[in-house]
């Protein structure tokens, strides 16, 4: 039996398999000519005495078979989606995600991605990251990356993985001037820092286009929400009790739209009939009321298998950037169907 607290080494691994320490090591790296015989042989006294290969070691000879994911959020029910199609895009591959979350915090995901590339992983995969572009194209130019929620198409630097954000606010919004909203607006994020990159700021601009598009005034139609639920449900409450409240509501997010429906009711205002409601990413949230919140759908499991895809082709030698994008699904319910 090993000693309790102390680690296995490889040549205690080729010991209890009877094989050489080269040996062991080929299986390690999954190099060519290992049979099949061997490599079971190999397994097998890895599981039995618990060997767990070292991962600066792996690093010093090239790969650590790591891949590090910095999610801004653990609050937001649309996120662990993405995270799940990572999981299932890497399977087989070897590697193992491993997840930071940055809170949206700037210092914060420095921290952590620094962390990350020191130590020695593969790649890096981004989900809606606050960094500024000089940052994250410094980072690229390290460690391969991809990432998530950020619309550039010319970035050369890393690979872009998303949903049309500018065309499923546009849709949103067409869908509730179809359903005769007189006065809409939009329930955006107040942001520090918003350019057009961000998928937030590229909701704001398909809405105010779509307007536009209709011979609508656009000024003053986007009102800001927090990432503080009380203080968006202060604004939220501002906003319908307001001298001319909005008959039409386009939030940022799902999560947005519950906090609408909470105020709403609390003021007797009746869904849709006196305000429809469209929400942001479909996610299992607008289960919970019994009318169902209309809502954009974009697959986050989807966006997750494509990042990973991506990032594994960065991985393997691919310099040329490549941009994913989707088009979104506009799924109507109750909230805004009279």
């Amino acid at each position: 039996m090993k000693q309790t607290g102390k680690r296995v080494t490889i040549k205690e691994v080729a010991e209890d398999a009877q094989v050489s320490v080269a040996a062991v090591s080929k299986v390690l790296r999954n190099s060519y000519g290992v049979s099949a015989k061997m490599r079971e042989r190999v397994e097998a006294s890895m599981r039995k005495l618990d060997y767990r290969p070292h991962t600066a070691a792996r690093g010093m000879r090239g790969k650590t078979y790591t891949i590090g994911i910095l999610q801004n959020d653990l609050r937001n029910p649309y996120l662990p989606n993405i995270f799940d199609g990572v999981i299932e895009g890497l399977e087989g591959t070897g590697y193992q995600p491993l997840l930071g979350v940055g809170q949206s915090q700037v210092p914060l995901e420095s921290a952590l991605i620094n962390s990350m590339i020191d130590r020695q992983m593969d790649g890096l995969i981004m989900i809606a990251p606050r960094l500024p572009e000089p940052e994250l194209e410094r980072i690229a130019r390290q460690i391969p990356t991809c990432v998530i929620a950020y619309h550039h198409d010319q970035e050369t630097a890393f690979d872009t993985a998303n949903f049309d954000s500018h065309l499923g606010a546009r849709m949103a919004t067409k869908h509730l001037l179809a359903q005769g909203s007189r006065n809409p607006v939009m329930l955006s994020l107040a942001l520090p820092e918003s350019d057009a990159t961000n998928v937030i700021r590229q909701r704001e601009l398909g809405f105010m286009a779509e307007l536009e598009a209709h011979g609508i005034e656009t000024e003053n139609r986007v009102t800001y929400s927090h990432f503080d639920e009380a203080r968006t449900q202060q604004v939220i409450h501002d906003l319908l009790n307001s001298s001319e409240p909005p008959d039409g509501l386009f939030c940022w997010s799902d999560i947005v739209a519950l906090d609408t429906f909470t105020v709403a009711e609390s003021l007797n205002i009746r869904v849709p009939e006196a305000l429809a409601v469209v929400g942001y990413d479909n996610t299992f949230d607008q289960r919970l009321r019994p009318f169902g919140l209309s809502s954009l759908n974009q697959s986050g499991h989807r966006l997750g298998s494509e990042a990973a895809r991506l990032l594994l082709e960065r991985i393997g030698g691919r310099t040329k950037a490549e941009h994913s994008l989707f088009r979104p699904e506009l799924i109507v319910r109750g909230s805004s169907a009279t």
